[in-house]
């Protein structure tokens, strides 16, 4: 309860009127050397790292860690359960986080699907979006990649409440977290930095755009269902989902993306 009021206290100092919509890129020299340096790191660090390392790790241990991270995940579908005033939203990924961070062995084994609660994801912009809280500026972070400056902000304040949460019960737990998230992100940034080189002249632009073209799309208005699926923007991951999509939703294909 404390997480969910102290999220929701900062969700309310951003609130804005309006529509949010993407802004403008009034940081691009500070956004332009941090994402110089994640595609260096990405380039000489990360790429080698997962090219080379990732084929020897067993399948098993594979599926355990990703298992983990969901369950971490599930934090923050109950923080947007919460912003969108969703009971049901909320208490399908509680009791998921309970039932697997226990049974489950801190989430290695996702023993909470067969038991019928089964995972159920939300975006956090949209759910930021129905709270009335604006994107903010665009924002390059190091070590992560594109993000927008109200969301990321939302997201930093919860993860460090979790894991202030996390360290009273085990700093095992907050180590777990963080070596976790840091291994997400690097696929995700990896991710983001092939699907900017392979967007034209300009790297760097070709990422804000998608990013942004995302941040509009999350905020618009929910159009009625039609029984043609829109197709999906390419998704810009940050951590936990403060750019797009969870970035748990597809995490095979950030680490080992296509050419």
């Amino acid at each position: 309860m404390k997480t969910l009021a102290v999220v929701a206290a900062v969700a309310a100092v951003l609130a804005a009127p309006g529509v949010a919509q993407a802004a403008e890129d009034p940081l691009e020299t500070f956004n332009r050397a941090m994402f110089d340096f994640n595609r260096v790191l990405v380039l000489d660090v990360v790429g080698p790292t997962m090219d080379n390392v990732g084929p020897y790790v067993p399948d098993a241990v594979q599926t355990g860690l990703l298992n983990a991270y969901h369950n971490l995940t599930e934090i923050e579908f109950i923080i947007n359960g919460a912003l969108r005033r969703d009971l049901h939203g909320m208490a399908v990924p509680t009791g998921r986080f309970l039932v697997n961070s226990t049974i489950g062995v801190a989430g290695l084994f996702d023993v909470a699907t067969p038991m019928g609660l089964e995972r159920q994801e939300s975006d956090f912009i949209e759910s930021a979006c129905q709270v009335g809280v604006p994107p903010g500026n665009y924002l390059v972070l190091p070590l992560v990649g594109p993000a927008s400056l109200n969301y990321a902000l939302l997201i930093a304040g919860g993860a460090a409440i979790q894991i202030y949460a996390f360290s009273q019960v085990s700093y095992a737990l907050v180590a777990f977290d963080v070596v976790t998230d840091l291994g997400v992100a690097a696929g995700g940034l990896r991710y983001s930095t092939t699907a900017a080189e392979a967007g034209g002249d300009d790297p760097y632009v070709s990422l804000r755009d998608q990013h942004q073209a995302y941040v509009v799309q999350g905020c618009a208005p929910q159009a009625p269902e039609t029984t043609a699926k829109a197709e999906e923007p390419p998704p810009v991951p940050f951590r936990r989902s403060a750019g797009p999509a969870p970035v748990s939703r597809s995490l095979s294909a950030r680490i080992a993306p296509e050419p």
